[in-house]
């Protein structure tokens, strides 16, 4: 009774361990081996051996050890932005003043390139929806799958999931009808989602295509902050191989968390209010299928049995992958342990790409805002 009001917390014990897996006492401590665990360097086995004895049961969900091959160079937005401002003659210029007005347009549609390879699965996750551009061209995307969709046996699944913060929470059920406006016929089942819990919600940004592609990396869907006058700098990746797995996997713990919520009688009641309704409770979930009276409520979990079969390349490496759930899982972080095993395993050189060190805090002081603090665990390491 307790878990149907939304307290499913309270009776799980497995809530209070931070998984969801039943937990088994063992001698090994739940040890665990991953075959693909060579030829790593000391940093990454640093962070393996903490993950495999520490996290295993987090193994092939928020973590894993697979392989890859980066797809071409990192991608950096804006792109000759720096190399503008070696070549300025004004020292006080920050390169992206002479930007020409479309500079970095070809970026949504290489995004939507890579959507428009699908031919099984297709998972889409960012901190807010696209808009502009990004928005546009998605919508491009999804309609070439259209026409791709009538020559499969099976429909092609879209899964496009987003952070719901809470002053300003997703309209999922706006999104698909922008998204599906004109959506020619197609074998095709789409889901827009959106979820919080706490101070947690998605920030993750990734494009996993049929367990075989996949960008990831800082950028978001934004049109005026990548796109317009006075860009801000990111950057992303795009890789080929078995990682594309390991991000569908990841992918699939956060919508099991939105089926979960939403499966309780507070959730049955929430879904019930707009969805673009501010709401000040700690966990919130949404989300809106395509076609309705078709599509089931919530998406299908991804697994590799939905996709074709693509052998590891011989110039693949290995990856570990680490993907950070935060209060969804109750105490256990591991990609933030991850990260200080690396820290700590490093010989000479660290070098981060970061947004900022710390939190965002009150003017003038170094005291973080409410549900913020600093990461003391990184800054120690």
């Amino acid at each position: 009774m307790l878990k149907k009001l939304g307290l499913s917390l309270v009776c799980d014990v497995r809530g209070w361990c931070g998984c969801k897996k039943p937990i088994y006492l063992t001698d090994d401590d739940d040890e665990i081996v991953d075959n693909d665990a060579i030829n790593l360097s000391h940093v990454g086995n640093a962070a393996y051996e903490l993950l495999r004895t520490r996290h295993s049961w987090h193994h092939k969900t928020v973590w894993d050890v697979t392989s890859g091959v980066k797809i071409g160079a990192v991608t950096q937005t804006p792109r000759d932005a720096f190399r503008q401002r070696r070549s300025s003659k004004d020292e006080t210029s920050t390169g992206t003043a002479d930007l020409p007005a479309d500079h970095d347009e070809w970026f949504p549609e290489d995004l939507a390139e890579i959507v428009g390879r699908t031919e099984r699965w297709c998972d889409v996750m960012s901190l807010a929806p696209p808009d502009g551009a990004f928005a546009v061209e998605l919508k491009k995307a999804l309609k070439g799958l259209c026409e791709k969709s009538l020559r499969c046996e099976k429909p092609i699944i879209v899964r496009l999931l987003f952070g719901n913060i809470p002053a300003a929470p997703v309209n999922c059920d706006k999104i698909m009808k922008q998204l599906t406006r004109d959506m020619p016929p197609g074998y095709i089942q789409l889901w827009v989602g959106s979820w919080r819990k706490d101070v947690s919600w998605n920030h993750a940004k990734i494009v996993a295509v049929d367990g075989r592609f996949l960008w990831t990396g800082g950028h978001n869907f934004w049109d005026r902050h990548y796109l317009r006058e006075c860009p801000i700098h990111d950057l992303s990746l795009e890789m080929e191989g078995r990682v594309a797995i390991a991000a569908h996997r990841y992918v699939n713990e956060q919508w099991q968390f939105i089926e979960r919520n939403q499966s309780t009688l507070v959730g049955y009641i929430i879904d019930k209010l707009p969805d673009n309704l501010p709401m000040m409770i700690s966990t919130r979930v949404t989300v809106s299928e395509y076609p309705q009276g078709e599509a089931t409520i919530f998406p299908p979990p991804f697994t590799t049995m939905e996709v074709p079969h693509h052998s590891k390349r011989d110039d693949a490496v290995p990856i570990i992958t680490i993907g950070r759930l935060g209060t969804i899982l109750y105490k256990a972080r591991p990609s933030d342990d991850a990260i200080v095993a690396m820290f700590d395993a490093a010989q000479t050189v660290i070098r981060m790409a970061l947004q900022d060190l710390g939190p965002m805090c009150f003017p003038g002081t170094k005291m973080p805002y409410p549900g913020l603090k600093w990461p003391v665990q990184y800054l120690s390491a």
